[in-house]
């Protein structure tokens, strides 16, 4: 299973992957973050039809994937297997361009976007307008 979150408000994409993952997984399911850091070759592929040693479903977290290419590389190339998978894979992303949002459409179970408010900019002649009035 595919869950995809994504947006320029980091702080809402996290808050909506960590509430899902909390009401979902099972106590017996295990968590595993991979991230463009830690990202070693392959990792992706294994992780496809990895089993748990305890008997729980297996959880991935792809922490912002489009820091390393190789990792965006490797999801794009398994986007198929990891939808089609007992493993759950939710991937964190920051703002995406229209090819990608069509190809995670089209495998993903959910896709959420979350758009951060910009913030008011403060009127450094205010007080000049309130005065000339």
């Amino acid at each position: 299973m595919l869950h995809v979150y994504y947006g320029s408000d980091r702080q809402g994409v996290r808050d909506a992957a960590t509430n899902y993952s909390n009401t979902q997984m099972s106590p017996e399911s295990t968590l595993t973050t991979i991230d463009a850091q830690n990202y070693a070759p392959g990792v992706i592929a294994a992780a496809l039809g990895a089993s748990s040693l305890f008997g729980g479903d297996e959880w991935y977290v792809i922490d912002t994937l489009g820091d390393n290419t190789d990792l965006a590389q490797e999801v794009k190339d398994n986007l198929l297997a990891m939808s089609e998978s007992t493993n759950t894979f939710i991937v964190l992303e920051g703002a995406l361009l229209a090819a990608a949002k069509k190809a995670y459409a089209k495998h993903a179970a959910l896709i959420e976007e979350f758009t951060a408010t910009k913030a008011e900019r403060f009127n450094t002649f205010a007080m000049a307008d309130a005065l000339a009035n």
